[in-house]
């Protein structure tokens, strides 16, 4: 949270000089009575803490309490000004922080660079590019096949051939896609040695470059927002 206590301590600084002329005990009251410690429910706030408040209320008192023969300069008026201005920019910085506590950052930050597996099958193409997707082929295949099907209607909107894969997982870039920007579900197929087809398990994948922090937090890649609670594996990021 914003640390204040410099900023109280030259306004009661300040306060108490000006009212040094009409008594010490009226300048005490005022200065009492601008922080509010004549009420003993105040003594739960930290002792430090200092709100935009208390601050404006410090700085009338101040403006009261001054001597007549020698008022505030212009230039003094200004700094408190500026350090109010300041105090409260400050503090809404602190809400917005304290509003994505629940959010553990630096998990976040973990994901940063690194290759994350979606529990989806689905593929955003944006700009040409359908991102990453990550292939498991249950045995090798002498050519690999892959489908971007409309979500609605299944039809097949475009089809690539990528070659012979060994068995396993593969990452597999969709890039140079003809297909309008959109989602599509993505479908693979692979080709065994005798001929027969048999289908792959297709996963969406991305490199998070980015993370937005708050109580629905997302990951950021070249092709949009991901949940983190979607993420079914991380993996280091591989250059294409």
């Amino acid at each position: 949270m914003v640390n204040s206590l410099s900023l109280r301590d030259s306004m009661l600084r300040d306060t108490a000089a000006a009212g040094s002329g009409q008594g010490s005990s009226n300048s005490a009251d005022a200065i009492a009575a601008a922080l509010g410690t004549n009420s003993k429910t105040e003594t739960s706030k930290k002792n430090d803490a200092l709100g935009k408040n208390e601050f404006l209320n410090l700085l009338v008192t101040q403006l009261k309490n001054q001597d007549p023969m020698e008022p505030m300069k212009n230039d003094q008026f200004a700094v408190n000004l500026a350090q109010f201005s300041q105090l409260e920019q400050l503090i809404g910085i602190n809400d917005k922080i304290g509003a994505n506590s629940g959010t553990d950052v630096s998990t976040l930050a973990a994901y940063l660079g690194q290759q994350v597996t979606l529990n989806s099958d689905v593929a955003h193409v944006k700009n040409n590019n359908g991102g990453l997707i990550k292939v498991d082929l249950p045995s090798d295949a002498s050519a690999v096949k892959v489908d971007l099907l409309d979500p609605v209607t299944g039809s097949v909107k475009e089809s690539f051939d990528i070659g012979p894969l060994s068995a396993g997982k593969h990452t597999l870039s969709l890039a140079n896609i003809a297909t309008a920007s959109g989602d599509y579900q993505v479908k693979v197929r692979g080709v065994s040695s005798s001929g027969g087809q048999f289908d792959a398990t297709v996963h969406a994948a991305a490199v998070v470059n980015g993370f937005v922090p708050g109580p629905t937090p997302k990951l950021l890649t070249d092709n949009g927002e991901i949940d983190p609670a979607n993420i079914i594996e991380v993996n280091q990021a591989i250059a294409q």
